[in-house]
């Protein structure tokens, strides 16, 4: 179940984990950040283990596709939840789409398509200013 003392357990082996593998505390915190988000999105009597990924994609939809956070948000989220789920339950088989996979096949909301059409734009500026300079 989705208790705060299980809550508590499942932070401190992913912190610890991410940190025996070495990782910032840059890291630390965004995992963080975003598995407790996650894990406060549901309640008490939640058993996180049964969610599909269905479930967790409509989590994702919920709080960060339609509230039109960033790509990187996104995906930072996928991997914290995907790394929460196999550490913590061992389940591997979960499969979260990266965000343009999503949108392709999910997302009707042409504003997040458009969003994402735009991030792209950027990218490639960057990219072209990087040749340029």
């Amino acid at each position: 179940m989705n208790t705060q003392k299980n809550k508590e357990k499942w932070v401190e082996k992913i912190r610890q984990t991410l940190e025996i593998g070495g990782r910032s505390e840059k890291t630390l915190a965004n995992y963080k950040s975003h598995l407790i988000r996650f894990l406060n999105y549901y309640d008490n009597d939640t058993n996180l283990k049964k969610l599909n990924e269905t479930d967790v994609l409509t989590y994702i939809r919920v709080n960060y596709i339609d509230k039109g956070l960033s790509g990187e948000s996104y995906n930072m989220a996928v991997k914290s939840i995907r790394f929460f789920y196999s550490i913590c339950f061992d389940k591997v088989d979960l499969y979260l789409q990266s965000l343009e996979d999503y949108m392709n096949s999910n997302v009707k909301n042409v504003d997040v398509q458009i969003l994402f059409i735009h991030l792209t734009m950027i990218l490639i500026g960057c990219v072209i200013i990087n040749l340029v300079y």
